[in-house]
């Protein structure tokens, strides 16, 4: 039996596995929205004894039927130069089986991005090219380690930011290495361009649906994502 390890991209989306899901501190690394940082996470995951992985956080969306909130299972994480690597069916129809009528659970492919897709054109235009539902900044590094040592890896994302909206471009430099919100910069920035306050409120609103679906996926499927503890 091999341990499970877990590979977030903000602060909020570990505590809600640490405190809703039971998972061990030691087995979880926060990326901070980077992917190098993922890389690094996920290589030290596997190094430290875990023998598979789960990429968990939020998303931004991509396809006009996935609202905020909406729960994606990435059956597929599409990369760059046209790089596929399939998430683990088996462990991922456990997750969607254990949040039957819990929440609607959307199965579908998953872009990975080295900067964060935030104009709904960009957003459209990805979209067009790979089919995939949703993309985030995480799962495709992680997703790449995991192939590369031969382990299962399953990607649980919620949508914080649907197909429709536009997410002010400046936000990649408003997180740190810990995943926690730089104040100070959202501050500054919000100054510079007083315009961008709207999107900012909208965008508030559907991250905390996004982590409500999160927080019912840590309780209801907790023991399904340690499925591999051991």
């Amino acid at each position: 039996m091999a341990a499970v390890g877990f590979v977030t991209g903000l602060g909020a989306e570990s505590r809600c596995l640490l405190h809703h899901a039971g998972v061990d501190p030691g087995r979880l690394r926060c990326a901070g929205a980077d992917p190098a940082r993922a890389t690094a996470a996920a290589e030290a995951l596997l190094a430290g004894g875990c023998g598979a992985i789960v990429s968990f956080g939020v998303a931004g969306g991509l396809s006009p039927d996935c609202p905020a909130g909406t729960l994606v299972l990435a059956d597929v994480i599409m990369g760059a130069a046209d790089r596929r690597f399939e998430t683990d069916r088996v462990w991922r129809d456990a997750v969607s089986e254990a949040l039957s009528g819990t929440i609607p659970v959307h199965i579908a492919p998953l872009a990975g991005s080295d900067r964060p897709v935030a104009s709904v054109a960009e957003k459209q235009a990805l979209f067009r090219r790979t089919g995939a539902s949703a993309v985030d900044m995480e799962s495709d590094a992680v997703a790449r380690v995991a192939a590369a040592h031969a382990c299962p890896i399953i990607v649980i994302r919620a949508i914080a930011d649907p197909a429709e909206r536009a997410v002010p471009g400046w936000l990649e430099d408003s997180v740190d290495a810990d995943g926690r919100p730089r104040k100070l910069t959202i501050l500054s920035q919000l100054l510079r361009r007083p315009s961008d306050c709207a999107a900012l409120v909208h965008l508030a609103f559907d991250y905390r649906k996004a982590l409500r679906t999160l927080r019912c996926v840590a309780l209801s499927a907790g023991p399904i994502l340690r499925r591999l503890d051991g």
